[in-house]
């Protein structure tokens, strides 16, 4: 019984990783040099023809940028279409990773 329920969690496994294979996450952070910690990032997601399909940045722009784009600061979402989001949810590595997975899952079945 356990090697059947460990052959299904395998299978379902390379299955997802095969879903993602193509699919890419461009990542670029900078590190507080004192704590440690990701202090500013840029996550830019592209599919497997290299068309972008979001970006989660989490940075705020110079002083003299347009107040329609600095409302989102710090996090905000990037989509294809270059429309800015508010990103409240999507805000850790692992957060948005998770989301890319399961959108990627989504679109497969």
């Amino acid at each position: 019984m356990v090697t059947r329920v460990f052959q299904a969690a395998l299978e379902l496994f390379v299955k997802q990783l095969s879903l993602m294979i193509y699919r890419r996450m461009y990542c670029v952070e900078e590190i507080d040099r004192n704590g440690g910690f990701i202090e500013l990032y840029w996550y830019d997601w592209y599919d497997d023809q290299k068309e972008l399909v979001m970006k989660f940045h989490a940075h705020y722009h110079p002083d003299e940028t347009p107040a329609n784009i600095t409302m989102y600061d710090p996090f905000h979402i990037h989509t294809a279409n270059e429309r800015r989001l508010n990103n409240e949810k999507f805000q850790e590595l692992y957060t948005i990773l998770e989301f890319t997975r399961l959108r990627n899952i989504s679109i497969k079945l």
